[in-house]
């Protein structure tokens, strides 16, 4: 009987060891900065679309080089940005306050990191005119 407990255990410390070696790996962080620059909205349901009234009453994200400007409800906060770690850090202005945002691997997405976050998606590669900023 020793020896059966002893070859069960022997199994599961096998199994637990192949299976901790095939877990996939975590993906690789964001990198680059420079394109993240660009405009992003909020993503959204058709629903919630028609409800905002439109594409262009979404919140905007804008990130330029060195800068953030976000618009919600034609409130706009600004303050600088910075990659770390995979992570995008907006730290506005007025209030010293850091969000973190993970970034999707080819950096179109931008998903705050809180308990129910705001999800942004890349809708160009330039920033809007200053008419619109």
């Amino acid at each position: 009987m020793a020896k059966r407990g002893a070859l069960l255990s022997l199994l599961v410390l096998f199994l637990a060891g192949c299976q901790s070696a095939t877990e996939p790996e975590s993906p690789a962080k964001f990198s680059d900065a420079d394109k993240l620059i660009g405009s992003y909205r909020l993503k959204a349901t058709p629903d919630e679309v028609a409800e905002s009234g439109g594409l262009d009453n979404l919140p905007l994200l804008v990130i330029d080089k060195g800068f953030f400007r976000l618009v919600i409800d034609k409130e706009e906060s600004t303050g600088g940005w910075q990659l770390k770690d995979g992570k995008l850090l907006l730290t506005d202005k007025e209030s010293k306050e850091t969000n973190a945002f993970s970034v999707s691997s080819d950096g179109t997405e931008l998903m705050e990191d809180n308990n129910d976050p705001l999800v942004f998606v890349k809708v160009g590669v330039q920033p809007p005119p200053k008419s619109a900023r």
